[in-house]
């Protein structure tokens, strides 16, 4: 009987909470598999019954799966590491690979750079990963692992060009045939910036944040601000993300306790000692008021009926496709308002039964 392989791909081990764990449960535990490229501080091991690092070698990985005819590659975001990985298992596994991409969150027309120095400093570790996987793959010649690197460069730390325009790095990598998207908006997005005349197969699905709502905490009188990976990944110096902050908190309410919604990476230390006293949690915490720069769970409050207000910082790139997921945005003037507007009636039941991740994982077994 033929068997089927799903093997989960993260950059990072400690992103095993995210998506991979949330659908763990709607597999056979032995058919899934999680590999990662940067192991965590606090290994997931004791979790997961088969996990594995990637660094460019994938003999380990092979052995696992020498069993199986198929195997499905799900793969969170296109990054070069992700492509690299999805590359080399095709190249050497004996078996059918079939990539399927699942769209995790609103995405921006572009991630621009606080400088190139905050930039490589903030992700310096990764950086360096991602080099050292590259220079011990063996499916690229020396002169190919050197134009990988420079198309690299220019699309993901530089911004100067696309995937899609990048001919070295379409040659150099594969991308998945199978793209699951939010809607119509998301089929324009990956063609104009990954597929171009190459259009996988689309497959529409519900944001995963949605089941966000079923465990929702119901805060009255307040307001939730949502953290964002900016400093974090080099988008923002952490002097002007201060600044902003302590802008925003002007001009909330006294009434109000304020709560910041944690991402992933967020760093703590960056919401210390400020002019007011900050709630920090991982909770959904469903508040009057929620704002935000440019945060996919903008559309989850939004769909429920919160008020949402967009902030544009100052400075920086703010997506215009962020506008569509508030009740209103801008900066101090329209701020104001925001906290003059009437409270919505909440939708929160008619989500509490939506079983998403059986969404998710009967259309990857279905690819």
């Amino acid at each position: 009987m033929a068997k089927t392989a799903y093997i989960f791909f993260e950059n990072l081990e400690r992103n095993w909470h995210r998506f991979p764990n949330y659908l763990y449960s709607c597999f056979d535990k032995e058919d899934f598999f999680f590999i990662y490229n940067i192991p965590s501080k606090k290994s997931n091991k004791s979790q997961i019954l088969n996990s594995f690092k990637y660094s460019g070698n994938i003999g380990d990985i092979l052995t696992h799966i020498q069993n199986y005819s198929e195997v499905k590659v799900i793969l969170m975001s296109l990054r070069p590491i992700d492509l690299i990985f999805f590359k080399h298992l095709k190249e050497r596994s004996r078996a059918n690979v079939t990539g399927i991409k699942i769209q995790h969150g609103i995405y921006s027309d572009k991630l621009e750079r606080a400088s190139i120095f905050d930039f490589i400093f903030s992700t310096r570790d990764r950086l360096i990963t991602y080099i050292k996987t590259i220079y011990i793959t063996d499916i690229f010649t020396t002169k190919e692992k050197i134009l990988l690197l420079i198309a690299i460069f220019k699309i993901y730390v530089k911004n100067k060009i696309k995937f899609s325009d990048s001919e070295s790095i379409n040659n150099l990598l594969d991308l998945p045939k199978n793209v699951f998207v939010f809607d119509n908006t998301w089929i324009k997005y990956f063609n104009t910036n990954y597929y171009k005349d190459k259009q996988p197969n689309y497959t529409f699905i519900p944001p995963k944040d949605l089941s966000l709502i079923k465990s929702g905490i119901i805060k009255k009188q307040s307001v939730v601000i949502i953290a964002q990976s900016l400093v974090e990944d080099g988008r923002y110096s952490k002097v002007n993300l201060r600044k902003e902050l302590e802008l925003i908190l002007r001009y909330i309410p006294e009434n109000l306790v304020i709560y910041l919604k944690r991402h992933p990476r967020s760093d703590n230390k960056l919401y210390q000692d400020l002019s007011r006293n900050l709630i920090i949690t991982d909770n959904f915490i469903v508040a009057d008021f929620i704002i935000s720069g440019y945060s996919s769970l903008m559309q989850t409050y939004l769909t429920i009926g919160c008020n949402v207000f967009c902030w544009k910082f100052v400075n920086h790139h703010n997506p215009d496709i962020f506008n569509e997921y508030c009740t209103i945005y801008g900066r101090e003037k329209e701020l104001t308002k925001f906290f003059n507007l009437p409270k919505n009636i909440l939708k929160i039941t008619e989500f509490s039964e939506m079983q998403i991740e059986k969404i998710y994982a009967d259309n990857i077994k279905a690819v």
